[in-house]
C-alpha cells in the first residue's frame, strides 16, 4: 500500500476494491499491461522530473472453460457460444 513502482499480477493482484477472479484468464489479460508498465518505469527519464504513464488494467470477461475429467469439458463465451464434451477438451487444450 502507498508504494511506488511495485507491480502484481494474478493471485497476489487480488485486490478488494476490484475483486477479480484468481484465475489464468485474469493473469494473462494483466500480464502485458504489468509489463508495460515495468517497462514504462524502468525506462523513465528520470532527469524530466515527471511520472511514466502508467497504463490502467481493465478486465475483459471472455467467458469460462473448465475441464471435467479426461476427455470431457465446457466452454461458455460471454454467453453467445456454449460447448460441451471431448470438442470443448480439444478447443481448450488449443487455448491453453
Amino acid at each position: 500500500k502507498d508504494c511506488d513502482n511495485v507491480f502484481a499480477l494474478g493471485d497476489c493482484a487480488r485486490v478488494k476494491q476490484v475483486p477479480y477472479g484468481a484465475t489464468a484468464a485474469v493473469a494473462m489479460q494483466q500480464a502485458p499491461v504489468a509489463a508495460w508498465n515495468v517497462y514504462a518505469t524502468l525506462t523513465n527519464d528520470t532527469n524530466m522530473n515527471t511520472d511514466p504513464e502508467l497504463l490502467p488494467f481493465t478486465y475483459l470477461n471472455l467467458g469460462e472453460m473448465m475441464t471435467l475429467g479426461g476427455q470431457d469439458a465446457t466452454i461458455s463465451s460471454m454467453g453467445l457460444v456454449e460447448v460441451n464434451g471431448t470438442a470443448a477438451s480439444v478447443l481448450r487444450r488449443l487455448i491453453y
